[in-house]
């Protein structure tokens, strides 16, 4: 479990996690990823600076952009349910 890992052993597997999701085998899920072990570190250790670290993004990602097929709303300006009707 992740409560039995110790601090040092929780940010290594946090990091080892980010590697491997750059090459594109990652060891758990990123659901498990970001909502178990993110949360646990965060939780411990709220001010490491691992959390102020910026990933580089992959080669795959591009500046180009891409022809949706509807306007896309921005989430500040997205409607709530009930301005919907």
């Amino acid at each position: 479990m992740v409560s039995d890992l110790s601090d040092d052993d929780l940010i290594e597997f946090c990091i080892l996690q980010i590697k491997d999701i750059e090459i594109g085998s990652p060891i758990i899920s990123d659901e498990d990823y970001d909502f178990i072990f993110l949360h646990e570190l965060a939780k411990r250790l709220p001010n490491h600076p691992f959390f102020k670290k910026v990933e580089a993004e992959n080669e795959g990602f591009s500046e180009e952009k891409i022809k949706l097929p509807q306007k896309m709303l921005s989430t500040d300006k997205a409607y709530s349910w009930e301005e919907d009707k």
